[in-house]
């Protein structure tokens, strides 16, 4: 039976069917997972950067160790946190010496939170040589601006996060097709063993063998 070549051409189209199939769900599965991964990252930045705002409010009426409070929260959490004055001046940042820090009215992110009222982008960082992705929100009190605050993570996070999710997408690919092909030899075996006996008894009679 496993020398007939009606098994092997049955399998052999449905082992190609399997592939196709599960390559295009999978490259779609995996764009999808990874575009909600990126929003939920998105998310969490724009959450701490809520959090951050309140730390902020209170900074600004009354410079009591925001530096030292900052770099514990950005310990904590894994995220830089950075506190801005309205001119772009840094006012504090959890893992630089603000003092030493570029002004930043004119980054991307803070240019977008002062005319959309948040801002996002990803771009290489001088400050920490390192490729970030930066969240920023606009400090308001009673309509006036006070500064801004930002969060920010390490592109190399968010690859590690994604890679992580890519295994996984292809190690159950690979369970699939693995289930998939066995299911699927078993069922070309079923079809072809009557078709299989059907073509030894047409050979035979054209044979002569009645």
């Amino acid at each position: 039976m496993l020398r007939s070549r009606i098994l092997w051409k049955l399998f052999s189209g449905y082992v190609v069917l399997i592939l196709l199939s599960t390559i295009i769900v999978g490259v779609l599965v995996s764009r999808q997972v990874e575009e909600e991964t990126l929003v939920e990252i998105e998310q969490s930045l724009d959450v701490r950067a809520t959090l951050l705002r309140a730390v902020a409010l209170e900074s600004f009426s009354s410079d009591n160790k925001v530096q030292k409070r900052i770099r514990t929260l950005g310990l904590n959490t894994n995220t830089r946190f950075t506190i801005i004055k309205p001119d772009g001046t840094v006012f504090a940042d959890s893992e630089e010496d603000p003092v030493t820090m570029d002004n930043h009215a004119n980054r991307p992110e803070i240019l977008a939170a002062r005319s959309h009222g948040h801002g996002i982008t990803t771009r290489f960082s001088d400050t920490v040589d390192k490729k970030m992705m930066y969240y920023a929100l606009p400090v308001m009190k009673e309509n006036l601006l006070l500064g801004y605050v930002r969060t920010s993570l390490p592109l190399s996070v968010i690859d590690d996060r994604l890679s992580h999710v890519r295994t996984i997408i292809l190690f159950s690919m690979a369970m699939s097709i693995l289930v998939a092909l066995i299911l699927g030899f078993i069922v070309a075996r079923g079809f072809a063993k009557p078709l299989t006996a059907m073509t030894a008894i047409a050979e035979s009679m054209s044979g002569g063998n009645y």
